[in-house]
């Protein structure tokens, strides 16, 4: 036999592959050593091929695999995918917008049947390229975030955290994507600086000659204002707290109030309250009582119907005519060059609407305490450490998680409504809700939660847990040993999953959390 003088992988690996995961080789063996080692693998999303990012994290995870196999541990590696909401969608439509086939058009049974047929398609190509590097992955425990027995955990858990709480449906300030047509969480807003102006404009006060000038850069929000805000201790305005403005152009009163979020030296140390579509100023408002829902914009930045001359306007067509408006009237003083952090959506690159929505959230104050005392005790480290005080200071500013999307691919929200609108209730089986109120007139919100809610449950929904009672899978490797995964996804993936793993299952979900850094190209 003539041995070749170049060696072929194509010739051996995939029968040699196509041989061991036959055999079981990969699939957990009785342990020697009395120990379990269990890594939930991070599930790639469904949205096209693995990257070399994807081919890092199978290496470092196949090499901690392999050892404790040798070793003689019980080895549990489970691979899945990841349905990811918003992505797939986005794929989808641009596929079908290449035939001229809008999603509207084709209805939502249709477009969902789509994106099954692409996920498909997408999985067979993810799980060939995870077998042609050899990834030891236990093929038999492999899930989906949008499987049935997943879909039910999923719903489950939504109906036990409204029951317990910790998940609510109210009004906030949220940030829309004008072109994904849905809400988006704030760490998927990136922030860019951009060109702009400072505009100093003058309020003339109530009964008295008097003015207060207020800097602001988006002058096109001002028909909204619902105060001026000073702070508490700037002399400059002490004597005009507790009385009103007039607003310019609308010429009616709003409140001049104190509140220390104020910057005393930016601009002109007063600044417009315009809670509908700020979201500092929205909590502004709250703390003073003040209406929180009076929007001049829409979702796509376009100027409502009743701003009157401004209806139909862009953002930034209306901002001239104001600006024009308050120069004719004498109320613009001045116009100084000046850069601000603008936010676009991450995925549609596009600039986001600060909006007042009514929406699904997680209070996630409720849940944090559990996590920081589990971190305090030790009961799961991060690796490298220099990631912990990032990691503290994303716990010690977190927010609430707004968890609805409109979307159409994903879990679906198991919250049902009469045709008014009016929630009648939250629950896994709606049949008692038709039996009361009559089939048609119980409708389910359309909505679908954040892909990143299903991907919280992941490290315990991959292996048999579910409310009525943990499996043996579960009692056997639950915690994982370790969460292998890049640090990008450190407040994305991995708080979340450690704020509901200690909320449902009552301990850590892994022991280590290990993060590797990014490949990237020669521009980071």
């Amino acid at each position: 036999m003539e041995f070749p003088k170049v060696y072929s992988p194509s010739e051996f690996e995939s029968s040699l592959a196509e041989m061991w995961e036959k055999n079981g080789h990969y699939a957990p063996k009785k342990s020697r050593t009395g120990k379990t080692f269990y890594i939930p693998l991070p599930p790639p999303n469904v949205t096209g091929v693995l990257h070399a990012g994807h081919a890092l994290m199978l290496a470092l995870e196949d090499v901690m695999v392999r050892y404790h196999r040798m070793k003689g541990d019980e080895t549990l590696w489970v691979p899945g995918t990841d349905h990811a909401g918003i992505s797939t969608q986005n794929v989808v439509v641009k596929n079908l917008a290449k035939e001229n086939i809008k999603k509207e058009i084709l209805g939502r049974e249709k477009f969902l049947e789509k994106v099954w047929e692409w996920k498909d398609k997408c999985h067979g190509t993810i799980t060939g390229q995870m077998r042609m590097m050899g990834a030891s992955v236990s093929w038999d425990h492999e899930r989906f975030t949008l499987d049935e027995d997943n879909n039910k955990l999923v719903t489950d858990t939504f109906v036990k955290l409204y029951n317990d709480g910790i998940i609510y449906r109210g009004e906030y300030i949220v940030n829309y994507c004008p072109k994904d047509k849905t809400v988006i969480s704030k760490a998927e807003v990136i922030y860019k600086e951009e060109p702009g102006f400072l505009y100093e404009i003058a309020y003339f006060v109530s009964g008295a000659d008097k003015e207060l000038v207020v800097a602001t850069t988006r002058p096109e929000t001002l028909l909204a204002d619902q105060a001026i805000a000073v702070h508490p201790k700037d002399k400059r305005y002490k004597k005009l707290i507790g009385k009103t403005a007039i607003l310019p152009i609308a010429n009616r009163k709003i409140p001049i109030i104190a509140d220390e979020m104020v910057d005393m030296d930016f601009g002109t140390g007063a600044v417009k309250i315009t809670p509908a579509h700020d979201p500092n100023d929205f909590e502004t408002a709250k703390r003073h009582n003040l209406p929180l829902d009076y929007r001049v914009l829409d979702n796509n930045g376009i100027m409502m119907e009743h701003t009157g001359d401004f209806a139909g306007k862009t953002e930034l067509q209306a901002r001239e005519m104001i600006i024009d408006m308050l120069r004719g009237r004498g109320n613009l003083m001045k116009v100084t060059p000046h850069t601000s952090q603008v936010g676009y959506s991450e995925r549609g690159n596009v600039r986001v609407q600060t909006i007042v929505s009514t929406q699904w959230f997680v209070d996630n104050k409720k849940l944090k305490e559990k996590v920081m005392a589990g971190w305090a005790k030790k009961e799961f480290e991060i690796v490298p450490d220099r990631y912990g005080p990032i990691f503290e200071n994303m716990m010690n500013t977190l927010h609430d998680w707004c968890i609805s999307r409109q979307l159409w691919w994903g879990h679906q929200i198991p919250a049902y409504y009469d045709k008014d609108g009016n929630l009648l209730g939250v629950t896994n089986d709606p049949s008692a809700l038709i039996k009361k109120h009559g089939k048609d007139n119980v409708v389910r919100d359309e909505d679908v939660l954040d892909t990143w809610f299903s991907s919280a449950l992941w490290p315990f929904s991959v292996l048999d847990w579910n409310f009525e009672k943990p499996g043996k899978l579960f009692e056997k490797y639950y915690p994982a040993q370790v969460l292998e995964t890049g640090h990008d996804i450190l407040f994305f993936w991995v708080v979340r999953m450690l704020l509901f793993g200690y909320e449902l299952t009552g301990e850590t979900p892994f022991k280590t959390i290990y993060l590797h850094g990014l490949v990237t190209d020669d521009q980071g």
